[in-house]
């Protein structure tokens, strides 16, 4: 039986030279790419030349978009505020949550910070809450 010794140092100096030929041989490879004109140095379409549609600050304007928030804690209270900022004609028309004080809270905030009010009959509370928010003729679902 051999005697092995193969220590930390051994071991990282091989990491490290493993890297080093790993990232020689990346750089040789994309050398050998053909430089075409059509995508300049890096070899990357930019998105005209892919027909990419441009992106929008906030949504164009057009028919409201009713939404519905399923899951009224910090992810889904933020993603309604998310929501109401992305352009106009945008609201928020139903509220479900399995916890009561969930739903009380993000209607309250949703007052308080952007004037929308949630009508009583379509905030719903319980497990089966997802379902009736669903239900209440709404267009999106956050």
């Amino acid at each position: 039986m051999s005697d092995n010794n193969f220590s930390r140092r051994k071991f990282l100096a091989g990491a490290a030279a493993v890297g080093a030929v790993g990232a020689m041989g990346v750089g040789s490879l994309s050398s050998c790419a053909s430089g075409g004109s059509e995508t300049g140095s890096t070899g990357v379409w930019t998105p005209r030349e892919l027909n990419l549609p441009p992106l929008l600050d906030i949504a164009p304007e057009g028919k409201e978009l009713k939404a519905g928030v399923i899951g009224c804690g910090g992810r889904g209270s933020g993603a309604a505020f998310n929501f109401l900022d992305a352009g106009p004609g945008l609201s928020i028309v139903a509220i479900g949550d399995v916890f009561q004080d969930r739903v009380d809270d993000l209607k309250t905030k949703l007052k308080d910070r952007k004037n929308v009010e949630v009508p009583e009959e379509n905030c719903f509370v319980g497990f089966d809450a997802f379902e009736k928010v669903i239900d209440a003729g709404v267009d999106v679902i956050i």
